[in-house]
């Protein structure tokens, strides 16, 4: 679990400074990234000087790692692109699942045309739900007696479960993340690392997709632009 003291890495859009102001006392720069290391015998994916045998490696041996691993590793956590192209086809038999597709509309004529869509899609601190701890934890090891219920963004209620990931007092430095169980009687527990109080807030982090009904019309902070295609 993230912990106060680590050092993780960096985006190379972070650029070079001497620090010492409201981000960071230390300087930053290349040892902030995945290139940590790059210049010394320490790299943090270099392989060892040496192989098995004992036989020295080259620099570019030691590289091999960072080559091969370099295209795709990201230090951004759940953000995506998301790229869409829409064509208009004629349907010729909708009995069949999937309906059966014929030529794409106006191809024959060169009229066709497909829509292109592109959107930034950010998952990395979604939450799904949120409530309030029912008991308190006093004391680190296997705490019982969770209850209540968790409301999500649509409105919806949803009762703390067995096998549920919850996340007590989060965005804090007293976060911690555990997963409820039936600890026997269908008593619902977890095993804690931290103290926590009671009515702390808990929630619930994923992707919770669109609900029945979804209307995007009306849900600007998700959807803020649309328009209908005809």
């Amino acid at each position: 679990m993230p912990a106060y003291g680590d050092n993780p890495l960096w985006g190379f859009g972070v650029g070079k400074s001497a620090g010492g102001d409201n981000w960071t006392g230390a300087a930053r720069g290349i040892d902030n990234s995945i290139l940590r290391g790059a210049g010394t015998v320490n790299g943090v994916f270099d392989l060892p000087p040496a192989n098995v045998a004992g036989v020295t490696r080259d620099s570019n041996q030691r590289k091999e790692l960072l080559s091969k691993i370099a295209n795709n590793i990201t230090t951004k956590s759940n953000v995506f692109g998301v790229w869409i192209t829409t064509g208009y086809f004629e349907v010729t038999n909708d009995l069949t699942d999937p309906p059966t597709l014929g030529a794409e509309i106006g191809k024959i004529a060169g009229r066709n045309i497909r829509h292109r869509m592109f959107a930034i899609v950010d998952r990395t601190n979604m939450v799904t739900g949120t409530g309030a701890s029912s008991v308190a934890v006093p004391a680190v090891g296997l705490v019982s007696g969770f209850t209540g219920v968790l409301t999500h963004p649509n409105g919806k209620i949803t009762a703390i479960q067995n096998g549920m990931v919850l996340t007590f007092d989060p965005n804090t430095d007293n976060e911690e993340t555990v997963q409820l169980s039936d600890v026997g009687g269908g008593v619902l527990g977890a095993i804690f690392t931290k103290t926590h109080a009671a009515n702390c807030t808990i929630i619930n982090r994923g992707n919770p997709g669109p609900w029945v009904g979804y209307d995007r019309t009306k849900d600007r902070d998700v959807v803020p632009y649309a328009e209908i295609i005809e």
